[in-house]
């Protein structure tokens, strides 16, 4: 185990050697289009990002820098970028927020003018009504299956709706419950189902007699 870290290092030192700091005062012009991975159509307000990358010991390593652009009406960019000096390649990519997901990236030639193009994936909204009649847990947890984050309602009883962002098909969610006497939690699930097309808000209502009768999760 000990040769291979140590092959691993060496190797990575050979690449590091090999290619050198890009210097400092070196520009690079990249202009390109973000489309949708799926249909193909340009994407409007898709944040880009430079990246300045080296190699460690681990494989490559890149830090964001200061300039970025965000697409336009046709899913169009441009960004003009001097080297960090720091950084012995650059990458442009598609940046991941609430709005776009799994952005693509793509490899920069240095002093040269480049013309790329990025993928990303939009998600949509799901607007979830929650209606429950019997909580004896006082707090609930919702989370969107598809991208994890948490929605903490409390409450014996609860009636509201929730905004959340999923990307397309998965527009499942969970339910989730602590229960204390016995150390584990309850949940369920709600699976939407799609129309087609998918519109921008897709609205489900979930009423829950009590969430006492949640399975446990094994």
């Amino acid at each position: 185990m000990l040769r291979f870290y140590s092959f691993l290092f060496i190797l990575s030192a050979f690449f590091s050697a090999c290619r050198k700091n890009v210097p400092s005062h070196v520009v690079t012009q990249v202009d390109g289009v973000v489309l949708d991975a799926v249909t193909r159509a340009p994407l409007a307000g898709v944040p880009v990002v430079i990246g300045g990358c080296r190699y460690n010991f681990y494989g490559e390593s890149c830090h964001d820098l200061k300039d970025s652009a965000v697409t336009d009406g046709a899913g169009h960019f441009s960004i003009r970028f001097g080297a960090d000096g720091k950084s012995i390649f650059f990458k442009v990519k598609a940046a991941e927020n609430d709005y776009f997901v799994n952005g693509t990236w793509v490899e920069l030639q240095t002093r040269k003018y480049n013309n790329v193009t990025l993928t990303a994936q939009p998600t949509k909204v799901l607007k979830l009504r929650v209606t429950v009649a019997q909580n004896p847990y006082d707090t609930l947890l919702v989370r969107q299956g598809s991208y994890g984050r948490d929605n903490k309602l409390i409450g014996r009883r609860i009636d509201t709706v929730l905004y959340m962002r999923y990307l397309p098909p998965f527009a499942a969610s969970s339910l989730t419950v602590i229960d204390r006497s016995i150390g584990r939690f309850r949940q369920q699930w709600v699976t939407p189902s799609l129309p087609d097309p998918v519109p921008d808000t897709l609205e489900h209502a979930v009423t829950v007699n009590n969430t006492a009768d949640f399975p446990v999760v094994q």
